[in-house]
């Protein structure tokens, strides 16, 4: 999604766009009118090639030079070097101590880069502030490069927490695809069908212990089994779970558990968007996860409460546009799931407040947002 939002921005912005990817990438980009004289495709997958033990500084260089050789060969092979670079996923481009003279070496034109996950500010923990320390005037010493003109961020606030200030630090919004399937897909028939009237709960995408599972599975034993029906429906990553989720998990998959569903399975984006939109509330209180989330666009888009943790820029989003129900830190999830509790969501997924921040939280994250925050910088990079 986000390759194909890029896209569309740079071609409404004017440029010729080359996309280099992993080719399944690359297949899943939407077919488009402009495709052929203004953007060209070009296969690169370096994640096989990348040794298994290698640190992130290693694994940062390599990517630069597959990178800087396959333009270099496009370039020789069209007449034509870029005249920007713009990384969709800089977080596999950067590490903190990678030499600021790498990007420089490899590419021949400014460089732009989205990054996802950039560092939080100082960790209360004794150990991070000792190792931050010890690195002072070492992180991130990529953002001195010559090279590097600009830095996308999703989320505002994390610009203050960067040790390096690069040239240019621009925010971009978070947007996601809600399209629905043109019929109801019968995986939502089933969970409709088991949920009986009950109000459904779901967490859905990648299953992994970041996504606050051990909250939400205690929060279907302690709900009122009469009122609520908690649904897990995407690829489940097995060995990042703990041994405790992982037993009870494998038993609800057979059914233990009457107000309980597990569907472990990849589901495309138009499957998961119809069990959003079937369900009352989406469940994002994820685990030391203060970075953005594309479930706030689909929940917004959708029109489904979100419930989450009073931080990050999740609970500062939920907060700011009234998107759902917020708990504390530290408070226990399956303690707002008592009696009464479904009526109170209901009455909020019906409220005008909601319905008004849900259209302005999708009118700040949408692809036109995005042309308007990348044309001033792409236009004086040159890239036209």
């Amino acid at each position: 999604m986000y390759a194909a939002g890029y896209l569309w921005a740079l071609l409404q912005i004017g440029c010729d766009v080359m996309v280099i990817a992993p080719q399944t990438l690359l297949d899943a980009l939407p077919a488009d009118s402009n495709d052929g004289a203004s953007v060209r495709r070009v296969s690169l997958d370096v994640a096989g090639r990348l040794p298994p033990q290698a640190g992130p500084e290693e694994c940062a260089e390599m990517l630069w030079q597959a990178l800087g050789q396959t333009l270099t060969v496009e370039a020789t092979a069209s007449g034509r070097y870029p005249s920007v670079v713009l990384l969709l996923y800089l977080d596999a481009f950067v590490s903190e101590l990678l030499r600021p003279d790498v990007a420089a070496c490899a590419v021949s034109c400014p460089v732009m880069g989205l990054w996802f996950k950039p560092p939080q500010t100082l960790s209360v923990r004794w150990r991070e502030q000792i190792r931050r320390f010890v690195r002072l005037g070492r992180r991130y010493r990529l953002f001195r490069s010559p090279r590097f003109a600009a830095l996308l961020l999703l989320d505002a606030t994390a610009a203050r927490s960067i040790p390096v200030q690069p040239p240019r630090i621009i925010t971009v919004p978070e947007f996601t695809d809600v399209t629905l399937p043109a019929t109801r897909p019968p995986v939502v028939d089933m969970i409709l069908e088991r949920a009986a009237g009950r109000r459904i709960c779901c967490l859905v995408g990648s299953i992994d212990q970041r996504k606050g599972i051990r909250g939400f599975l205690e929060a279907a034993t302690a709900a009122p089994a009469e009122e609520w029906f908690f649904m897990i429906a995407g690829s489940v990553v097995w060995d990042a779970l703990d041994a405790e989720v992982v037993g009870a998990l494998r038993g609800d998959v057979v059914g233990s558990r009457p107000n309980l569903m597990l569907v472990d399975e990849w589901l495309q984006a138009e499957t998961l968007n119809a069990i959003i939109a079937a369900s009352d509330l989406l469940y994002a209180c994820y685990e030391d996860w203060p970075y953005s989330s594309n479930m706030l666009c689909k929940a917004a888009g959708l029109g489904t409460p979100v419930l989450a943790r009073d931080e990050g820029y999740i609970g500062r989003n939920v907060r700011r546009f009234g998107l759902g129900v917020l708990i504390s830190p530290r408070e226990r999830i399956a303690r707002r799931f008592t009696d009464g509790f479904a009526e109170a969501v209901a009455s909020l997924a019906a409220s005008p407040a909601f319905k008004s921040g849900c259209r302005e939280y999708l009118s700040a994250n949408d692809p036109a947002a995005l042309v308007v925050a990348l044309e001033p910088v792409i236009r004086e990079v040159g890239c036209q």
